[in-house]
């Protein structure tokens, strides 16, 4: 128990605070004596102020789980990550289709879709896409550079099929947006 007066705790039998003297509580209730602000309060105010912190740690464990699912989608599901070079081919439009990004379109129409970024032996930074249709795996090497982008490579399961179809390819990609 704590005194009302001064705070200071004493037992729960004793009939006076040791230390200044005041007659304590007899009626069987303990004191919630707040050390901090050296003021006894109320059993309600006390169970109050323990569920307000409650409320505060709950909230605060739900913000860090909302950045963390968020984190984990853009860079798992959609595979971002705050690369510029990736964000540079995604967010961008090829010429002949100005209303829809080549992120959209090439996420709309493969499946299994992945981005990454690595610079190749001259140093250039090359943005690659990845991605599933029916039973194959395609994927698009782009050359960034400081304000465009152009497509260098093309695969079908591992093999180059040069750029001589990249037009109609494209067309087709962007047909079904």
């Amino acid at each position: 128990m704590f005194c009302a007066k001064c705070g200071t705790k004493f037992n729960d039998d004793a009939q006076f605070c040791v230390k200044c003297g005041t007659k304590s509580d007899t009626s069987g209730e303990k004191n919630n004596f707040n050390q901090n602000s050296n003021t006894v309060l109320p059993p309600d105010e006390a169970e109050e102020k323990e569920s307000i912190l409650d409320k505060l740690i709950g909230n605060a464990i739900t913000i860090v789980i909302v950045f963390v699912g968020a984190f984990f989608i853009n860079n798992v599901i959609f595979g971002g990550g705050g690369n510029r070079y990736i964000d540079m081919v995604r967010d961008g439009h090829f010429g002949g289709f100005p209303n829809v990004t080549v992120g959209r379109a090439f996420g709309n129409f493969y499946d299994n879709v992945n981005w990454s970024h690595f610079e190749n032996a001259q140093g250039e930074n090359i943005v690659r896409f990845s991605g599933r249709l029916d039973s194959s795996t395609y994927e698009w090497d782009f050359h960034v550079g400081r304000e465009t982008f152009d497509v260098v490579a093309i695969r079908v399961n591992g093999v180059d099929y040069g750029l001589i179809w990249v037009n109609s390819w494209i067309a087709t990609i962007f047909m079904f947006q």
